[in-house]
């Protein structure tokens, strides 16, 4: 309104002006028209002025943007006069020196450059305000905080605009790092010089024994090769180690199960077979091959008490018996008995060694390995072919490379049971000796014949391999070690007769009452007497009231309130020359070791073979009678 207001008095005095007091009277229409013209350079004003804020406020929003920017920025901004004193300075600048922006101003630059350098500084000045051309300098600068540090200082000539005054724009980069590094480059391209020289008068003082290097790289990449194929063999080791520990891992997990079921299986086995042989020694006018004969009956249990041996065999659990045998002579009967029951499309060979083969080994085992090792070859060759059995020693020296993974150096019986059948496929072949593994149909194997040829051969510190190709036949190797030349028997085991007492007392010791009744009774079937009791305390006292009567002690190992063991070292103790024999179903063959070396005559198998037995009593009677 104000503006209108003065541009209405400068219109009235410009009217004044125009019209003269000669001049005539102005119409009205003309002073409408200039008092319109008036209002439009009003609008005009108001418009231009409208502009000029808002270019101020624009104006003011830059230099805001500039201060920011030239506070902010990544180096040190100075405006000097002449003589190097600071007129201004961003930010960044006063941080390098260590000092408030306030404090800094209308100080000299030469109190923050070190004693030095400060003649360079103002050579520096000099050149810059008599060339009037831009300087860069390379200057050492103390802080406040007595940091030292290096600056590039790159400084322009310049006025100021209002007085007239020349000035000094200098630029401050801080280039300690970078003067660092290039000290390091520096330090590191020397090094590397004197590393090349050095190198070079190596290469040249070794040119003449060029070739002789050539050759002894070449020889050690040799030694490198070698190492790579010890390096793989090592790691086919590990593997096969890693497997035979999964294999452990299971041979003891079903061990354990073995071991849970072993003594009531063959307690009930016990009472089966037993009842078994004492029916046919009772019922007159059997029909042996009825469908409901009591021959069945005994051909299952045998089967029954066959399936826990072969699970006890490879759990390497099962008792045994081991002795000196001398494997030539067991292989020609086994041969002999094996000729029997193969089919006659099936050739046996034998290839013996030169000299005896004596290894320790049951002979029930052995002849249980042998058996069905030729039983699985039979079975792999349905069209008939050959069975060949080869015996040999061999000695393996420190150097050599075992034949089998796990053989130590020394002596060993290498015994080779080969076939001319389907072979094995090599997905199969790692399954071979698990439990219950097999490819055969429901009904034609347990898939534990193999198995149990491992556990044997395991009990026996043995080894076996296995080579085989789908379509030509498979070759198992085993490896026994070599047992020390005394007695040695040579015939495998056969059928055990069935020998009478002549009316000796045998007392039986069993806390399964059905297992007590079939032993005594089948004990009594051969002309002994017999008395009982259901432990060890119980037998104990019979033993103590009837101690003149009593020939032979006949005892169960796991009982309950005192066991077998205990019961042993009870007789022994009030009767050093006491008569024992355990008969156990639970394998627990480091107490029966025990025993036996503590004065127990025998130990016997649950479920026991009857003429076994029989053979045991007459042995331990037959000692007593010459002691």
């Amino acid at each position: 309104m104000a503006d209108f207001e003065d541009l209405r008095r400068r219109a009235e005095k410009k009217l004044d002006e125009t019209i003269s007091a000669d001049s005539p009277e102005p119409s009205a229409p003309d002073l409408t028209r200039v008092i319109e013209e008036l209002r439009i350079h009003q609008v005009e004003l108001e418009i231009q002025n409208q502009d000029l804020r808002e270019a101020q406020q624009q104006l003011e929003i830059s230099r805001e943007e500039y201060r920011v920017l030239y506070d902010s920025a990544p180096v040190g901004y100075f405006t000097l006069d002449p003589a190097g004193t600071i007129l201004a300075a961003n930010l960044t600048g006063a941080a390098q020196l260590g000092v408030e922006r306030p404090a800094l101003l209308n100080q000299n630059l030469t109190l923050y450059v070190a004693h030095a350098d400060r003649d360079k500084f103002y050579l520096h000045l000099r050149r810059l305000m008599t060339s009037l051309a831009p300087q860069t300098s390379e200057l050492r600068l103390i802080s406040v905080d007595g940091s030292p540090f290096k600056v590039q200082l790159e400084s322009t000539p310049a006025m100021d605009l209002n007085k007239g005054i020349p000035q000094i724009r200098t630029v401050m980069i801080d280039i300690t790092a970078r003067k660092k590094l290039e000290a390091a480059l520096a330090q590191y391209r020397n090094n590397l010089e004197v590393l090349v020289s050095v190198r070079t008068a190596a290469l040249i003082r070794t040119s003449n024994r060029l070739q002789q290097e050539i050759d002894e790289r070449t020889q050690a990449q040799d030694r490198l090769q070698a190492s790579h194929a010890q390096l793989e063999k090592t790691l086919a080791e590990l593997k096969a180690a890693q497997e035979q520990v999964v294999r452990q891992e299971r041979l003891a997990a079903v061990g354990q199960l073995a071991a849970g079921i072993a003594h009531d299986f063959n307690n009930i086995l016990t009472v089966i077979a037993g009842h078994a042989a004492l029916l046919e020694l009772e019922v007159e006018n059997l029909s042996p091959g009825g469908e409901y004969s009591i021959e069945t009956i005994a051909r299952q249990g045998e089967r029954a008490t066959h399936l826990i041996r072969q699970i006890l065999d490879f759990t390497r659990q099962s008792l045994r018996q081991p002795r000196l045998i001398e494997l030539g002579d067991f292989l020609h009967y086994t041969c002999s008995f094996l000729k029997r029951t193969i089919p006659e499309n099936i050739r046996i060979g034998l290839q013996l060694a030169s000299e005896p083969c004596v290894i320790e080994a049951d002979p029930t085992q052995l002849q249980q390995l042998l058996t069905n090792l030729a039983v699985n070859a039979r079975d792999a060759m349905p069209e008939g072919g050959l069975i060949e059995f080869r015996l040999a020693h061999i000695y393996l020296e420190p150097d050599q490379t075992p034949p089998s993974p796990e053989l130590r150096p020394g002596e060993w019986v290498r015994l080779t049971v080969a076939d001319g059948g389907v072979g094995i496929s090599p997905d199969i072949r790692p399954h071979i000796f698990e439990p219950f593994f097999t490819t055969k149909d429901i009904g034609q194997g347990t898939g534990l014949g193999l198995a149990q040829v491992y556990g044997i051969i395991q009990q026996h510190q043995g080894y076996i391999d296995v080579e085989s190709r789908v379509g030509t036949g498979t070759t198992f190797t085993l490896y026994f070690p070599p047992g020390q030349v005394t007695e040695v028997e040579s015939t495998p085991v056969v059928a055990p007769e069935q020998l009478q007492g002549q009316g000796e007392v045998v007392l039986v010791v069993e806390d399964d009452p059905a297992v007590l009744n079939v032993i005594t009774r089948r004990l009594e079937k051969l002309n002994y007497q017999t008395l009982s009791a259901a432990n060890g305390q119980e037998a104990l006292a019979v033993y103590r009231a009837n101690q003149a009567r009593i020939a032979v002690v006949l005892t169960d190992l796991v009982m309950p309130e005192m066991d077998g063991i205990e019961l042993f070292q009870a007789l022994q103790a009030e009767a050093p020359h006491v008569k024992v024999i355990i008969l156990s179903g639970y394998p627990q063959q480091a107490s029966l070791e025990a025993l036996l070396a503590q004065g127990v005559i025998e130990r016997v198998q649950k479920p026991p073979e009857f003429g076994a037995l029989a053979q045991t009593l007459h042995r331990a009677l037959q000692s007593s009678r010459h002691s």
